[in-house]
């Protein structure tokens, strides 16, 4: 359970989060307003987000393979580095308005993680297990950021074709760097997945004999996750037509099956 101090900075990052996200979109209709206004609080929810992960590490005296309360708020951290980066290349401005939600809902995701029962790490020294958790998730923000992305891209699209929307064309970027972005994400996420799920296979071999079929039906929905990213890469590679709005549609629908495989996840893990 966490201790007090712990969701204070828990709330703080929420508010951070939500302001920044605020601030990001309120800039649609002022693009004159400084960037401060969006880093300042981005910066501070995830210095906020950071001081409770490390805090809980030494609070165990070992690094932690993350619960459900801990994954919520890493994967945030996570989404909120990727915004500063994005922000920091300058090739994407306005895509922050649709990532920096989906940190802000992360964040508030744990707490109702807390609700759950999944607020408990596990303290571990494995460096196997360790290095499951970190890469499945850093998998997971790539993901989401793809369909945040596909989200992004069917927004201009339609703004594209609808006059009356067509004053948002310039504060969102172009089809071409969102394509490229969801690409990338999709090409840094899928190996990262892999490694996951291998490193996941070498924790199920040291298992007891009598957790193995319970922890491949929770991992079950990793493997469907990673089936169908890569029965969309190949499809993409056969079919290079494959782009524009249906592609779109397809990074978006994968990255709320991944969220949707990763809540549940949590939730059975916490139960366990």
């Amino acid at each position: 359970m966490p201790t007090s101090g712990q969701l204070l900075l828990v709330g703080l990052g929420l508010v951070a989060y939500a302001t920044a996200a605020v601030a990001a979109i309120r800039r649609f209709g002022r693009p004159q307003q400084q960037q401060a206004v969006v880093v300042g609080p981005l910066a501070l929810g995830l210095v906020a987000g950071s001081g409770v992960l490390v805090w809980r590490i030494a609070a165990g005296g070992s690094l932690l393979v993350v619960g459900g309360f801990d994954a919520m708020i890493l994967i945030a951290c996570l989404i909120a580095a990727e915004v500063l980066l994005v922000r920091w290349a300058g090739r994407l401005g306005g895509v922050d308005a649709f990532l920096l939600p989906v940190a802000a809902a992360l964040q508030a995701g744990s707490l109702l993680m807390i609700r759950s029962g999944a607020s408990g790490p596990n303290y571990l020294h494995q460096w196997h297990i360790i290095g499951h958790a970190l890469v499945i998730s850093l998998a997971g923000a790539c993901f989401v950021a793809s369909g945040v992305a596909g989200v992004a891209y069917l927004v201009v699209h339609r703004a594209m074709r609808s006059k009356r929307q067509m004053n948002v064309l310039g504060r969102l970027p172009p089809l071409e760097s969102l394509e490229r972005f969801g690409r990338w994400m999709v090409a840094a996420g899928f190996p990262l997945l892999t490694f996951g799920i291998l490193t996941g296979v070498c924790a199920l071999a040291h298992a007891p004999a009598p957790d193995r079929s319970r922890e491949m039906m929770m991992a079950s929905g990793t493997v469907v996750v990673w089936a169908v990213y890569a029965i969309a890469m190949l499809i993409a590679w056969w079919r290079p037509r494959l782009r524009g709005s249906r592609a779109a549609s397809l990074a978006t629908g994968a990255a709320a099956l991944t969220v949707l495989n990763f809540v549940v996840y949590l939730l059975m893990r916490s139960h366990v």
